[in-house]
């Protein structure tokens, strides 16, 4: 997760994208801005059809100032399907 200095969140650096980019390349070249978050609130059903719907394997989890929290995993979001 990519924050700014007062830790809202920017976007994602994937793991991928570190391996296979230029090391010389700054974070913002290499980010991805339009993988949204999802707000701290948000109802484990919906939280789990977000992540159906654009097949994520995490996503970052903020408040209502867009300042990051934390990130939710799919393995959180399969314990709600259950």
């Amino acid at each position: 997760m990519v924050v700014d200095r007062d830790t809202k969140y920017v976007g994602m650096l994937r793991l991928a994208d570190l391996l296979v980019r230029d090391p010389n390349l700054l974070v913002s070249e290499c980010m991805h801005t339009d993988i949204g978050a999802i707000a701290a609130d948000t109802a484990a059903p919906q939280v789990a059809q977000i992540f159906e719907q654009l097949n994520l394997l995490s996503a970052a989890v903020v408040d209502t100032e867009g300042r990051l929290l934390g990130r939710i995993t799919v393995d959180d979001v399969v314990d709600v399907i259950r």
